[in-house]
């Protein structure tokens, strides 16, 4: 791997660890309707966009506008990786070992913002019934759904990384065109 990918790579996984950290802290401490705000979890997903997007910029930049597709790729993906990585072990932590209710508390706060929304666009009542029901089943925080959780989020990161990639490349040339 590209040096230069791979340390802008792993800062901006850092990065994006932390701000998730961060959020999940604040959540935690001052007000845990935070974990089941939906649109705070779509600002981050923009503001991990943005960040991973950089990567990719700096990447080129740093490069006198050259960028291949995997390297493009790679730094795009690699922070997410990182993030995930820290964040599932932070995620544990926090849901199994320092506060282990903290899921159905959440879980209870998701029920109730869910309901409240569905009933504020008219939703008939038995698709309100159905959906808390299918809340109710989950535990979204298990340790296994962590895992398959961050799992998917890494295809996801993958794919946009390779759209976006698609857009951003462009190859050095082979050749250099200028005559002495």
């Amino acid at each position: 791997m590209n040096p230069l990918v791979k340390q802008i790579g792993i800062k901006n996984g850092l990065i994006l660890a932390s701000i998730s950290i961060g959020y999940y802290l604040i959540a935690y401490l001052f007000d845990e309707n935070l974990f089941a705000n939906f649109l705070i979890g779509i600002g981050l997903w923009v503001v991990f966009f943005i960040i991973l997007l950089l990567g990719v910029f700096s990447v080129k930049k740093a490069q006198d506008g050259f960028v291949s597709f995997r390297d493009a790729v790679s730094v795009f993906t690699l922070p997410w990786i990182v993030n995930v990585a820290i964040s599932i072990v932070f995620t544990i932590l926090l849901f199994h070992v320092i506060d282990p209710d903290l899921a159905g508390r959440v879980q209870e706060l998701t029920l109730e913002k869910t309901a409240g929304m569905m009933e504020k666009f008219g939703a008939p009542q038995e698709a309100i019934d159905k959906a808390i029901e299918d809340i109710q089943d989950q535990d979204n925080y298990s340790v296994g759904k962590i895992f398959l959780g961050n799992l998917t989020s890494i295809v996801f990161a993958l794919v946009v990384g390779l759209i976006v990639a698609a857009f951003t490349k462009k190859e050095k040339p082979v050749f250099d065109n200028t005559v002495d």
